[in-house]
């Protein structure tokens, strides 16, 4: 008997089959519109948010070798009010809505090109530093690892919580009460070897 076996408390880690290293959109909006209504009740009634622009038209700044050459559209960008800009968030966020159920890989890839994208915004053009996928949980693993190394992040909910933007830590937490919680990260700026 090896050393490893006599220890009390060692951890089994799960093998491949049985680790899902990216977790589906939860909830149970069989539609993205009805996903979309939610998400914007839920934005609306935290009174948080300056201005939430719907189906905004983007252009690609840079456009990859062998990608279809089309226009881009994001479902949602959120400026932030004063109240976030007082308490030290002050980058609009991008958030691309879909159905309960989606998997996150087609939505991840398409957040990604989201941040390499302009925006028409009203009269003048505003490139986002984050977008978030709306509705999936935290994701772990390599999924969590590309979402922050290309500024992408999650919102999902909690018992206590209608919205939670979350990069590598909740950089927005919103109570049901309209309390709310800010952490700035600085994910996705790194450059080079890591």
């Amino acid at each position: 008997m090896s050393e490893l076996d006599e220890i009390d408390n060692v951890v089994e880690f799960p093998s491949a089959a049985e680790h899902s290293y990216s977790r589906p959109a939860f909830g149970t909006w069989n539609t993205e519109t009805e996903s979309a209504a939610e998400f914007d009740r839920r934005v609306d009634a935290c009174g948080l948010f300056a201005r939430n622009y719907k189906e905004v038209t983007g252009y690609l700044l840079a456009r990859r070798p062998n990608r279809q050459n089309k226009d881009t559209r994001i479902d949602r960008i959120l400026m932030p009010g004063p109240d976030l800009v007082k308490a030290g968030w002050t980058q609009d966020i991008g958030v691309e809505l879909k159905r309960s159920g989606e998997k996150l890989g087609p939505a991840l890839a398409q957040a990604i090109d989201y941040t390499w994208c302009a925006w028409n915004v009203g009269h003048h053009w505003l490139m986002l530093e984050h977008v978030f996928l709306w509705p999936f949980p935290k994701q772990g693993g390599a999924p969590e690892s590309i979402m922050l190394q290309n500024g992408c992040g999650v919102i999902f909910e909690t018992r206590n919580s209608p919205l939670v933007f979350q990069i590598e830590k909740q950089v927005i937490r919103i109570e049901r009460d309209k309390s709310f919680t800010v952490q700035p990260t600085n994910s996705g700026r790194k450059v080079g070897s890591r």
